[in-house]
């Protein structure tokens, strides 16, 4: 737990220069071990949260299996309402 803690800080510290992209995308890697992090769980409730958030559908849902694996329903049930509506407002082709 010790090395998967530093390399997660590792990656937040990457992650301004890197975008929400990246963050949902290590956010959700990180969710798989189910361990705790406050700084990442904080960041990651900021953006389901934020309405002003651009995030693609795969970011969003990256983001969404986190919150959920962590137990995080408050803002995940927030961005699954973005994201639904999202997806009903997609054109269909």
């Amino acid at each position: 737990p010790q090395l998967a803690k530093l390399l997660l800080t590792q990656g937040l510290l990457c992650a301004s220069d890197l975008g929400q992209g990246y963050f949902t995308r290590l956010f959700e890697r990180w969710s798989r071990h189910g361990l705790r992090h406050s700084e990442a769980e904080k960041k990651a409730r900021e953006l389901a949260s934020d309405r002003s958030t651009s995030l693609d559908l795969r970011d969003g849902l990256n983001l969404l299996a986190g919150l959920l694996r962590l137990g995080i329903h408050k803002e995940a049930q927030v961005l699954e309402r973005q994201l639904e509506a999202k997806l009903r407002d997609a054109p269909i082709q």
